[in-house]
């Protein structure tokens, strides 16, 4: 018996569901995909997928297994799909990996949001000092990270792993920063340089075909987002 591909529910709009976009990416995994407008209440059909009506959302055909947040969806494709090589086997590695991954999304982001969408010019200077020094104790992380694996660009060297798969697509929203605040320059090589191996990092996975070929035009990012400046 033949079984169908599995579905997966997402908006291209949206960094947290492009996290399985690029673990599709990475294996091959085949998926169908249905998008959802994130502009509109989300319809009674889809709340039954998913109560919370967030993306992404991987449903199986055949026994209707539902799969909710992108870390756990993005983890599921990447463990179906072991010759990948995403998953970091080594516990210490992976406890690394782990901590990496929550260091960026519960620090290094959020300072970036405050910075890309505030209007508040008197807090812009305290905004964009907190943001650096967030970027300069992930950049430390990643330094002690490549220690086991060699240097880098990725995570934790030449390959291309589930933290790498998280994070790409946060990056790649971070040049929405300059485009909501007039005058704004991000932290680049040249006026930041002890930041070097975060740079390195950086400059890998926005060049990795599976992240850049699932970021949404920056256009369509650029108008989406107006509306969080506030």
């Amino acid at each position: 018996m033949t079984v169908g591909k599995p579905t997966l529910y997402t908006s291209y709009i949206c960094p947290w569901a492009q996290r399985a976009h690029v673990a599709v990416a990475e294996t091959g995994f085949e998926v169908e995909t249905v998008q959802i407008d994130l502009s509109k209440p989300r319809e009674a059909w889809y709340l039954e997928i998913n109560p919370y009506g967030q993306v992404p959302a991987l449903k199986n055909k055949d026994d209707d297994f539902v799969i909710l947040e992108s870390a756990i969806v993005a983890q599921y494709i990447a463990e179906l799909h072991p010759e990948a090589g995403l998953i970091v086997s080594d516990p210490k590695e992976r406890a690394e990996s782990n901590f990496l991954v929550h260091q960026f999304a519960n620090r290094v982001q959020p300072a970036w949001v405050k910075v890309a969408y505030t209007t508040d010019k008197a807090k812009r200077a305290e905004l964009e000092a907190e943001f650096v020094k967030q970027l300069r104790d992930f950049n430390s992380y990643l330094q002690k990270a490549s220690h086991s694996t060699g240097k880098g660009p990725y995570t934790f060297g030449a390959k291309f792993t589930l933290a790498d798969v998280q994070l790409g697509p946060l990056l790649s929203r971070f040049f929405l920063a300059e485009r909501h605040q007039p005058g704004y320059k991000l932290p680049t090589k040249a006026s930041h340089p002890e930041l070097a191996r975060y740079f390195e990092w950086q400059d890998a996975l926005l060049a990795r075909p599976s992240v850049a070929s699932t970021t949404a035009d920056h256009e369509v990012l650029v108008n989406h987002t107006k509306k969080f400046v506030n």
